[in-house]
């Protein structure tokens, strides 16, 4: 053995021993459930386990609400302003003054967006319904 290892062998057996059935795998790894990086059930279960289903529902791509993203987006201008106020030299204010821009942009972004929604909702109200008697 060399620098305490040993062979494969001595952990797994032989080809031959394997295939009798003379090195049996270890207990622990009787249960290991292999698979994707997402939860699974036993193997055969028909359900689909809860932790599962919330995880799933936490990492979906459902697109934020306009409250949701307004309230980052001013979260971020009152972090960056803060940090804008503390900066001890003119290349950080500036590269915070940047910042504020881009997040200002955002805002404005997420107004025109959610203005052109709610347009479109308004539309489609407005269509004459036509009811058949």
């Amino acid at each position: 053995a060399i620098s305490g290892f040993q062979l494969d062998e001595v952990y797994v057996g032989t080809p031959e021993e394997r295939a009798a059935g003379m090195k049996p795998d270890h207990q622990s790894n009787r249960n290991m459930h292999l698979g994707t990086n997402v939860l699974t059930g036993e193997a055969g279960a028909r359900k689909i386990p809860r932790e599962y289903l919330e995880i799933q529902n936490a990492l979906s791509s459902r697109p934020e609400s306009y409250s949701v993203r307004r309230e980052r987006i001013l979260s971020n201008i009152k972090t960056i302003r803060a940090e804008a106020e503390a900066a001890q030299t003119e290349s950080e204010r500036k590269v915070f003054e940047t910042s504020l821009k881009m997040e200002m942009r955002a805002m404005d972004v997420l107004n025109q967006e959610e203005e052109a929604s709610s347009s479109d909702i308004e539309a489609d109200a407005d269509e004459d319904v036509t009811v058949q008697k």
